[in-house]
Formats: structure tokens, C-alpha cells, sequence
């Protein structure tokens, strides 16, 4: 399996609190930056049975308004994902991949970071992650009926079991201590020297 000490398991990002706006009616979802998603050489240590075996490599930004004024979520460098969280029975409807993984990346992040905010699973961040999915779905055209299908799963109780259900460690990898070998691209890189 190799070398496993970039993974450092109580290693978490400073993350501000995505919870904040989560009583107020949300819109206007726009993707603020690209998505840069890592697979490293050697796999993360995640368990049996977990899949999340893709990194976050770069800041990733959303907005939206939200009590009248324009709000950000920033997914940290470094958070492990699944990409799209679909149990394999329906992969068939909604793919790992796709349109959508954009809005499943932050979603994600939404469903972990209740626990490194210092926040108690309360069902109103739950709800708004999920409304915050939802939005993003929309914002990426994704068809209608398939929007309906995945609120209707992430209403379930199942969905509030994983969202509730602690994640354990490790859920973020301290990208500058790994050891990656990832040619022409910087994680550090501001926007500006990225759109030259």
C-alpha cells in the first residue's frame, strides 16, 4: 500500500461556519471557482467500507443570496470525498460523476463540517445542505425530474442518518505535507495566475 504519512488523522482545515445562513430562503447559487478534484498515487486509509478516495485539491467557492446579501461556501483543500454519493443499486440514475458533482462536492462538505465547526447534527443545517444541493443542481441544469428524485432522497430518513452519523477521521488531508507528484498544477495558486 506504500507510505501513509501525508494522512494525518485529526489533521482539519480552518473551515468559518457554512451553517450561518441556514434559515434563510436561498437563490442566485452560482459556482464561484472551478472544481479541482486529486487522486493520489496511494490510496487514502478511509476503511472497508469507504469509498472517499478523492481529494479536494484546491479551494473550492460557491455563492448564493441569501437574507438579502450575496453568501460564500468555501470546501477547504484537502477534504475527502466520494464524489457523488450514490449507493451502487442507483447508479444507474445519478452516476458518481456528472453535472451535478459540483453541487454533490459541497453537499458533502455541508455533511461533515458540522463536527469541525464545533456544531451538534441539528435537522436545520441538515435541511439546508440539503436545499444547498438542490440549488447547485439547479444552477448546473440538471433536469427536473431528476432534482425531484434526489430531494426526495435526501429527505429520507437514511439521508438523516448519514448526515448525524459522525464521520471519523480522517475526513481532510494536509495537501502540503503530501507527497504528490501532480505536474503544471499548483493548489496555491491564486485565480489570477491560474486564468493567465
Amino acid at each position: 500500500m506504500g507510505e501513509q504519512t501525508h494522512i494525518v488523522a485529526d489533521f482539519i482545515p480552518d473551515i468559518n461556519d457554512p451553517y450561518i445562513w441556514r434559515d434563510e430562503d436561498i437563490g442566485e447559487f452560482i459556482y464561484e471557482t472551478d472544481l479541482v478534484i486529486l487522486r493520489m498515487r496511494e490510496s487514502c486509509p478511509m476503511g472497508a467500507d469507504r469509498e472517499a478516495d478523492y481529494i479536494v485539491a484546491a479551494p473550492y467557492r460557491v455563492s448564493f443570496m441569501a437574507g438579502g446579501e450575496r453568501r460564500e461556501i468555501t470546501v477547504p483543500k484537502g477534504m475527502l470525498t466520494d464524489l457523488t454519493s450514490v449507493p451502487r443499486p442507483f447508479r444507474w440514475l445519478v452516476e458518481r460523476v456528472g453535472p451535478h458533482l459540483e453541487a454533490a462536492i459541497v453537499h458533502d462538505f455541508l455533511f461533515i463540517a458540522w463536527q469541525d465547526v464545533g456544531r451538534e447534527a441539528t435537522r436545520d443545517d441538515w435541511l439546508f445542505a440539503n436545499r444547498v444541493m438542490i440549488e447547485g443542481m439547479k444552477t448546473a441544469r440538471i433536469r427536473p425530474w431528476i432534482c425531484w428524485i434526489v430531494a426526495w432522497a435526501l429527505s429520507t430518513q437514511f439521508s438523516w442518518n448519514l448526515y448525524a452519523d459522525r464521520n471519523p477521521p480522517p475526513r481532510y488531508v494536509d495537501l502540503d505535507e503530501a507527497p504528490t507528484k501532480t505536474q503544471g498544477f499548483d493548489p496555491d495558486d491564486s485565480d489570477e495566475r491560474l486564468m493567465a
